[in-house]
């Protein structure tokens, strides 16, 4: 992992840079800014920077116009555009119970020794935290880091998705709800109010986290697929000033990596389900350092009452709890030891030993306990975790046995699509438009295409370096996908150095990419829609589609090349093109 460059920051931490006074601006132009601030320029994408002079706040957030006047000057260490990055879980009404999730990781060792996290601060950098019943004891003051924000102090959650972290690390009631870490204390550091969160946001919170309300874990159930380097020394800061952080290992159900998961100093997560299965979606690769429950666990809802939900996002929460239960016994315990003992303790599953799939296993929260106490805690994990048919040890999970929860309720079985849409979310080619659709109707633009046949191939690291297109930016989710199919003559783009993601592909162009994609090759026959002539460009992809079964066709001997293609059709044809091959 590298450390930070000299020169990183001084002692004054971003959450109070922010707050500086507007004189500061008059300091900026002399290049010598002791704060982040934005400088707005309509239609234009905001940089984080960092500068070459010493400076309170490690980066600030400026417009490209200003980016390219420090640049020009040789002021900046380096630029970056603001990305994004996505919280990484869906919900579902609660309606049982059970708290299994506690039961595998071993709590009730935890809680039985007195150990529940007490006086640890954990900042949950999210959509905010509500006050539920079971939070409130244990909720203190926060703040919002959106920019441009207009009351610094709001931490309300409308999304819901911090709330539900917030309970499963540490909520309690009367009743028996219980989060792993009911004894500490949670930090609400708000930094979206929806799915996405600005890079330049997760940032300013990490360090206000730190700086300014005294965190000493940090859950991000969050991540963005790109390599930041304001985020790589945000993360790094952590390290050194001994704060654990933890995030989410990533839904597509694939190998892609995620950030700050992927980062050494990092605790990513994946997600298993109550029989100790990696959950579906849960992405594997070597930024999993340890996997945890994510799929249908209870916690606070936002309105007040429960919900089920599932993701890496809610695996990350109870390696949270964990850490603060470590930092409660031992406040003297280094991130790195505290990586040590859940790796050291954690149940093995899957392959022996480290995998990419579980890591070094599933966490063992009775395991910490005894590790750190030198105790005699019972085991807990899969290894002898009872799911109703007797003791078991899971073994890594066959998907294609995998029972289907079909997750959207704008898609019915008996649908043309059905199969299709369930093979493209377990193979982590897409997640739906959001947590309940699919949108099977709505037209797909260039830039969803390309990036469903990049997922379908893999999600292929691309060798060109060099961005050929001047409107697809390097932060966009599908810039990989953009590069990928333009080195592969997949698509040269629209003309004029442009790509135009957002513009809609009609039927012939997706069977066009899709047999450029596979490299196919038609047998020279007669075409057998009426609507397709030979000098269309798209001529040979559709007969080579029709050829092999990947479309059927519109109907009265038609293809309809024309067409918007909606997301329902590229799904299957992407199904009927891969599922057999693969």
């Amino acid at each position: 992992m590298e450390g930070r460059k000299t020169g990183l920051r001084g002692a004054m931490g971003v959450g109070r840079a922010l707050r500086k006074s507007a004189a500061a601006l008059t300091l900026l132009s002399a290049l010598a800014c002791v704060l982040p601030l934005r400088a707005f320029c309509a239609g234009e994408t905001d940089y984080i920077v960092k500068y070459r002079a010493p400076s309170d706040a490690p980066f600030a957030v400026v417009s490209e116009r200003e980016m390219k006047r420090l640049r020009r000057a040789d002021a900046l260490e380096w630029y970056e555009p603001d990305g994004e990055a996505v919280l990484l879980g869906s919900v579902s009404p609660y309606y049982d119970d059970v708290q299994w999730n506690l039961d595998m990781i071993g709590a009730d060792a935890a809680f039985r020794q007195g150990f529940t996290g007490q006086g640890v601060r954990v900042g949950v950098l999210d959509s905010g935290v509500n006050a539920h019943p079971d939070l409130e004891a244990r909720l203190l003051p926060g703040r919002n880091y959106i920019p441009d924000v207009r009351d610094p102090d709001d931490t309300s959650d409308a999304y819901g998705h911090g709330t539900r972290i917030a309970g499963l690390i540490a909520a309690a009631n009367e009743s028996g709800f219980i989060g792993a870490a009911p004894g500490a204390e949670i930090v609400p550091v708000k930094i979206t109010d929806g799915k996405s969160v600005k890079v330049s946001a997760l940032c300013a919170g990490i360090y206000g986290a730190i700086d300014d309300f005294g965190c000493t874990v940090l859950n991000l159930s969050m991540g963005v697929q790109t390599d930041y380097a304001a985020l790589r020394e945000a993360v790094n800061y952590a390290e050194e000033k001994g704060v654990t952080v933890i995030s989410a290992a990533g839904n597509n159900g694939n190998a892609a990596l995620f950030y700050p998961a992927a980062y050494d100093s990092v605790i990513g997560v994946g997600a298993i389900d109550g029989n100790g299965y990696i959950y579906y979606h849960s992405n594997h690769n070597a930024g999993v350092y340890l996997a945890a429950p994510g799929v249908d666990v209870r916690s606070t809802a936002s309105s007040g009452g429960y919900m089920k939900s599932s993701g890496t996002s809610f695996a990350v929460p109870h390696v949270s709890a964990a850490a603060a239960v470590l930092k409660s016994i031992d406040p003297a315990l280094t991130p790195a030891r505290i990586r040590e003992i859940l790796a050291e303790t954690a149940s093995d599953s899957g392959d022996e030993g480290y995998d990419e799939y579980f890591g070094y296993g599933v966490l063992n929260l009775a395991g910490c306990v005894a590790a750190v106490t030198d105790g005699a805690a019972p085991p807990a994990g899969p290894d002898d975790y009872d799911t109703g048919g007797g003791t078991t040890t899971p073994e890594k999970k066959d998907e294609t046995k995998e029972t289907y929860d079909n997750p959207f309720t704008d898609v019915t079985e008996g649908s043309y699509y059905y199969d299709a849409v369930k093979w493209a979310v377990q193979s982590g080619v897409t997640t739906g438009t959001d947590e309940a659709h699919f949108s099977p109707d709505a037209p797909c633009t260039r830039a969803q295409t390309v990036t469903f046949l990049w997922r379908a191939a893999g999600c292929p690291e691309p060798a060109l370096k060099e961005n050929p297109f001047g409107d697809t930016d390097e932060s966009a989710y599908y810039y990989k996908a953009v590069l990928w199919a333009y080195e592969n003559g997949i698509t040269l783009g629209t003309g004029g150095g442009a790509f135009s993601p957002d513009g809609t592909v009609i039927r012939g162009q997706t069977v066009t990419f899709l047999y450029r994609a596979l490299k196919g090759a038609a047998s020279g026959g007669a075409i057998p829609y009426a609507d397709v002539s030979e000098a269309d460009f798209f001529a040979e992809a559709v007969q080579w589609a029709a050829e092999n079964g990947i479309t059927l066709g519109t109907g009265d001997g038609a293809f309809s090349p024309e067409a918007d293609c909606i997301r329902a059709q590229i799904v299957t044809f992407l199904y009927r093109a891969y599922a057999e091959k693969n």
